[in-house]
This record gives C-alpha cells, structure tokens and sequence, in this order.
C-alpha cells in the first residue's frame, strides 16, 4: 500500500489520479478541513484526517503495511517532513517527496523566515498583508503597529481564527477564504486595506504566487517574500504529477 501525506492541491490530485487508476492508496491529511477537500465521496474510506507525529506514523505504516510513502505536504511545512522522512527510515519505507515548482522571484527583497521577515518589517511603514498562514503571525506580533496596521489572509478555520485572535489581529482586519486567487482577487484586497507592502511565501504556481506579484506590481506594493526551506541531502523527489505516477505504477 502506498501512502499520501497531503495538505496541498497536488497532493489532492495526486489521490485522486491514483483511485483513478486502481492504485492501492491512502491519503492523510492533518484536519477534517483537509478532509473534506480531499474526499470524493462521503463514503471515501482512503482520507485519513489527524495530526501525526512521528510514532504514530510509524504505527500507522504498520497497520496499513505501508511500503512507500509520497511526501506532498507544502513546502514549508518543514517539521512535518521531518518526522515523515525519520518515521520512515526507522520501518524502511520508501520516501518520495512530490513538490511543486517554486515561483519566479523578485530580486532585491527577499528573506528566509517569518522572523526575519517581522525584523524587516519593523523599519517599513504602511499598512502590510500577511499571506503566509495563521500559524506564522505570532512571529510578526511584536513588530510596532501590529494591531493598526497588519492585515492577514488565513484559511477559514477556527484554528487561524483563533490564531489571528490571540496575535492581536481585530476582526476587520482578518481575510478567512480558501485560496488560490485571482490577480483581479489580489488587487480588490490590496486597494481595500490601502496594502504597501505584501508578504508571501515562495509556493508557486499553485499557490498563487504569479497572481500575488502582479496584483502587487499593479497597486504600487511592495513584496517581501520568504523563500523556500532547503530539502534534506539525498531526498528522492518528483516534480510533476506525471513523474510520481509513473514512479507509483512501478511494479513493487
């Protein structure tokens, strides 16, 4: 049985070509949000939905006599690659890691984290979206103005909710929608919130990085974009849906 870690479109995808083609496999999401996406029926049994850690996946390779497992998490979800790769190297499970393709940067202003990015921040004025998820806003919290004049798009989850909440974001200053966007999409919210600078990962075409530049470009704002994490040395990868099909249709 081969295993899915999702949380991204692709990693949808990805399941759905493989029931498609009759390939024995499974999906795990962290919510039941990720759930609900994923599905393609009620009656789905192949989504599991949980937060795993790093023994639990290993029991859950057990249970399923998992033999490889496709890595398609987004790209910043560093620590959750993390304990996928040690929970399989510990049962000797194959590991793959499907991810997409970065987008084109802009010279001049870019950085490594959210923390450095809120360093970066501090000096700048106007007001500031924040595209880069609920769970990055305590690290821009501390940066002088916060509350007046940060903004942020988040997924429509109680969880960034609740985030945006304890990080000091009022109500009228929070965006809860499932993405990607529009480049019309971007520049409404720009033009709203009078954006001078917005901030984004680097999570390609996928995430709608191509429409978050140029929305930006045609309101005058600035991006400040964080860049991608390195993968770890040796990682076995697939760039494109096509290539981890053909790997999963390998014969075992």
């Amino acid at each position: 049985m081969d295993l899915i870690f999702g949380g991204t479109s692709e990693g949808r995808e990805l399941y759905r070509a493989c029931r498609e083609r009759g390939l024995p496999v499974l999906l795990s999401v962290a919510t039941e949000y990720g759930r609900e996406l994923a599905e393609e029926s009620p009656e789905d049994a192949g989504v599991l939905a949980g937060r795993l850690d790093e023994p639990s996946m290993e029991a859950l390779f057990s249970r399923e006599d998992i033999s490889r497992v496709i890595d398609a998490t987004h790209p910043f979800a560093v620590e959750v690659s993390r304990n996928i790769r040690a929970a399989c190297a510990a049962r000797g499970v194959r590991y793959i890691r499907f991810l997409r393709e970065g987008g084109a940067r802009r010279e001049g202003w870019t950085c490594r984290s959210a923390e450095e990015a809120a360093r970066i921040l501090e000096n700048v004025p106007g007001n500031i979206l924040l595209t880069t998820g609920s769970k990055e806003l305590s690290a821009f919290s501390g940066v002088s103005g916060f509350g007046e004049r940060f903004y942020a798009r988040v997924l429509p989850l109680e969880e960034s909710l609740r985030l945006c909440r304890e990080a000091g974001l009022p109500g009228s200053h929070i965006c809860a929608m499932q993405g990607p966007f529009s480049e019309e999409w971007n520049r409404l919210l720009l033009r709203q919130w009078e954006i001078r600078v917005l901030v984004t990962k680097d999570s390609g075409a996928r995430g709608g990085f191509a429409e978050k530049l140029a929305a930006a470009a045609a309101e005058g704002a600035r991006v400040l974009v964080i860049g991608r994490p390195e993968e770890a040395a040796g990682t076995e990868t697939a760039g494109s849906l096509d290539e981890i099909l053909r790997i999963l249709e390998e014969k075992r």
